[in-house]
């Protein structure tokens, strides 16, 4: 799976409305299903040890939920992807991941009014 596949389908998922929204939440749907099928019964995408995919792929631990918060839209929940929730649980007690998290309530902040911008531009 292409990591900018997965980014490029997030922001339609997350922005959009109507029809539009209907079919980019089914391609990241698809997306996510495949991440979730890539580490099923692996601790990290490589195996036992953090490696460079994981590092690609922390856009779904970190801005997945940041972006579900913000918007109110939820593509992911541990019920449905609960090796994807295992991964990102183990992948955010990472030390190197935990010293260099952005702050979540910055973050949140941040898009609030990035979308709130976009929004604004679409509006006009």
């Amino acid at each position: 799976m292409n990591n900018l596949c997965l980014l490029a389908q997030m922001k339609p998922a997350f922005m959009s409305d109507g029809e539009e929204n209907e079919k980019a939440l089914k391609e990241l749907d698809e997306l996510l299903k495949i991440l979730e099928n890539e580490i099923k019964g692996k601790k990290f995408l490589g195996g036992n040890n953090i490696g460079f995919l994981d590092i690609v792929a922390s856009v779904v631990p970190i801005w997945v939920p940041c972006w579900q918060e913000v918007t109110g839209k939820v593509v992911m929940t541990r019920e449905k992807y609960p090796w994807l929730y295992t991964w990102a649980d183990e992948l955010l007690q990472c030390s190197v991941f935990k010293q260099n998290m952005p702050d979540n309530k910055k973050l949140q902040a941040f898009y609030r009014a990035r979308f709130a911008s976009v929004n604004a531009k679409d509006a006009n």
